[in-house]
């Protein structure tokens, strides 16, 4: 099982042009409607929902100057894989298991952890972050007292 079967990086345009119809691009995306695909015979397919925000972002991102890699994973990963998705250690990952912290599968003697479960998990870590910050950011925490960001 490897973490990523394939991966590609896309550089934003240098080509002022380009970048502005990225920004258009990116503009019709977040509009609302629904964007098509149009067969060379003329069938229009909608674009599935996970699609569209995939196309979102990396067109805001294009647009903005930042580079963007799309990967492919498998939905259950090693520890090993959870590792490298979260910049941590094996042994991190086995600490986060082992507390309940991240949920998992075993296969035989395997621990398997859904990629969804960790991007969960990255989702409450960065929002933990995000109102460590907030609280540091009014003076909400006791006199010296600083506050975790892990």
């Amino acid at each position: 099982m490897t973490t990523r079967l394939d991966q590609h990086t896309v550089q934003p345009p240098e080509d002022p042009a380009r970048a502005h119809d990225l920004r258009t691009l990116t503009a019709a995306l977040d509009s609302g409607s629904q964007p098509e695909v149009i067969g060379q015979d003329g069938t229009r397919t909608a674009l599935p929902a996970e699609i569209l925000a995939v196309l979102r972002q990396v067109a805001g991102a294009l647009s903005q100057g930042q580079a963007v890699t799309v990967a492919a994973h498998d939905t259950m990963l090693t520890t090993t894989q959870v590792a490298k998705v979260l910049g941590v250690s094996r042994q991190h990952v086995a600490r986060l298991i082992d507390s309940g912290t991240l949920a998992d599968t075993m296969v035989g003697a395997h621990h398997r952890v859904a990629l969804s479960e960790v991007a969960e998990y990255q989702r409450r870590r960065a929002l933990v972050r995000q109102l460590t910050q907030d609280a540091e950011d009014y003076d909400l925490g006791p006199e010296g007292e600083t506050f975790p960001t892990g």
